[in-house]
């Protein structure tokens, strides 16, 4: 077998979170700034450092500052992620634990995230439905800060929309 790459997104190709990392970021900027109402955008195919960016941004936070309010801001979705997925009803995507099993430690495999998600929110999700393994790799990112390029947080997507034009609906 040739070498190959595996790289997978969380929200919404690995489980369905119904919508917990959204409210876990809207309850966040409720505990710091009284407000949640500073989600006015789509979250799918952004980092979280992004998310955060960009609702600071919207609450007039000065770019001087905004390193430092992004990862205290982080800190506080953390927690409050923590409690979401307490209650959230997940699931995962019918396959999933099935293709992790084949390629994890697989020779000539190496499988990782390609997520937007920070390491620690990862955790917290894919922990939630017994998905978390350290073989896993986090370490893959086009530009950690702001997003890891079309490839980790479309490409995948993309895939699926071919497999399915092809009627490929197994992996």
């Amino acid at each position: 077998m040739r070498p190959t790459v595996f790289l997978w997104d969380i929200d919404g190709t690995l489980v369905s979170t119904s919508g917990s990392g959204r409210r876990a970021v809207e309850r966040s900027f409720v505990r710091r700034f009284g407000r949640g109402d500073v989600l006015s955008f789509r979250l799918d195919g952004m980092t979280d450092r992004l998310i955060m960016k960009l609702a600071l941004e919207a609450l007039g936070v000065p770019a001087a500052d905004l390193e430092r309010e992004i990862d205290a801001q982080i800190a506080v979705y953390l927690e409050e992620l923590v409690s979401e997925t307490a209650s959230a009803s997940y699931g995962v995507h019918a396959g999933v634990e099935r293709a992790l099993d084949a390629t994890v430690g697989r020779p000539g495999c190496a499988v990782g995230l390609g997520t937007g998600n920070v390491v620690e929110g990862a955790r917290i999700k894919l922990e939630k439905v017994d998905l978390y393994r350290p073989s896993l790799h986090y370490d893959w990112h086009w530009d950690f800060n702001t997003g890891n390029g079309d490839l980790g947080n479309q490409g995948i997507h993309q895939m699926d929309i071919a497999r399915w034009f092809l009627g490929e609906n197994a992996l």
